[in-house]
């Protein structure tokens, strides 16, 4: 059974005896955000104090993390540099494996995540079946408008911009697409590059467009014999080795990454402009909530964000210099898990039976 259909099976089928379950080991030891309650009042030295007495206790930290290795692992060393005392446990998994890991192991009443990391679909479900707590880091004041939670259920950890990808070598300055019609000219068919689960994508042109004008822009691109892959960095690759021409929907600050080691890879914003979210989420049963709480909030302030960005990422507050300033767009459209959440599915089935894909989560 394929991840997608077996994190929904889990999902359906497990339900309240999931929520029963957390809920017997909740019952005892409080939620993770009310054994944190006694540290949200202070602040400072003295926060952080308190939260480092409580992470000794612990002694480990659980991360459930959609971050690549090699951009997670370094962070976590950067942290373990500060607060050694802390063992940090780094699962990296793709979003779907992961939605499956956490069901099962609530179902069996031994969920071991203190932090997940995923996409904001995905955010949505654990959201909406009662999975995270509130913590609102005092950090979170600093990161731009629309990339975190007011409430405290979710704020992201870095994003990743939506951007047109062209091989310099093949598509010439006058030829790059300047708008998302231009990719319906006769002379791309089959140049282009999709991956399959590109409905994030194709859900955010909906949400800014309509749906109906999506649609039909969809039939239209669809009938450019278009090739399909999944993986972003997949693309990206196979963009720079010249085995097709375009990718109207790559992550840039990947790209830019490869095209700074020498990719002959080019990129241009299209309207929409579309942001990516990483929410990062404590979770209700994490055993060690101290630990949790002080990486939370560490990954926020600028020294976490500095070693984000270190490591390829971005970072996500407002005041910090931007790593690639070609990427930087005034009032982008962020795709939130309240926002976009409730209508993923749908755009699932839209995106599938219009490309004629199998896989597209």
């Amino acid at each position: 059974m394929k991840l997608f259909h077996r994190f929904f099976f889990l999902l359906l089928m497990s339900g309240a005896g999931v929520l029963a379950g957390a809920g017997a080991t909740l019952a005892q030891e409080g939620t993770a955000g009310e054994r944190l309650r006694p540290v949200l009042s202070l602040a400072g030295r003295e926060r952080e104090k308190a939260l480092v007495e409580g992470a000794k206790k612990e002694g480990q930290l659980n991360l459930y993390f959609v971050l690549a290795v090699s951009e997670g692992q370094p962070l976590v060393s950067e942290f373990q540099k500060q607060y050694p005392f802390i063992k940090v446990n780094y699962l990296r998994a793709g979003r779907d494996a992961i939605m499956v890991r956490i069901f099962t192991e609530l179902r069996a009443k031994a969920l071991k995540a203190d932090l997940i990391e995923i996409s904001p679909d995905e955010a949505y479900e654990l959201l909406n079946a009662g999975i995270v707590d509130r913590y609102l880091s005092p950090y979170a004041a600093e990161v731009k408008k629309g990339y975190y939670d007011p409430k405290g259920y979710w704020t992201s950890l870095t994003y990743s911009t939506m951007a047109l990808g062209y091989n310099t070598n093949l598509v010439s300055a006058q030829q790059v697409p300047r708008g998302y019609e231009d990719l319906l000219n006769p002379k791309w068919k089959g140049k282009l590059i999709l991956d399959v689960a590109a409905t994030d994508w194709f859900g955010m042109l909906a949400e800014a467009w309509g749906e109906s004008r999506a649609v039909e822009y969809g039939r239209k691109l669809a009938k450019q014999e278009i090739h399909f892959r999944r993986g972003h960095r997949l693309q990206l690759q196979l963009l720079a080795a010249g085995e097709v021409e375009i990718a109207p929907k790559v992550y840039g600050e990947t790209g830019y990454g490869m095209k700074a080691a020498g990719a002959p890879l080019g990129f241009v914003l299209l309207k929409p402009h579309i942001i990516k979210p990483y929410p990062m989420m404590l979770a209700k049963a994490a055993p060690n909530p101290f630990s949790a709480a002080l990486f939370y909030d560490w990954a926020l302030s600028e020294k976490g964000q500095a070693a984000l960005q270190k490591y390829a990422r971005v970072s996500i507050l407002a005041n910090a210099r931007p790593k690639y300033p070609e990427l930087a767009v005034e009032n982008p459209s962020v795709m939130t898990p309240e926002a976009f959440g409730p209508k993923y599915k749908h755009y699932i089935k839209l995106f599938r039976e219009i490309f004629d894909v199998k896989i597209a989560h």
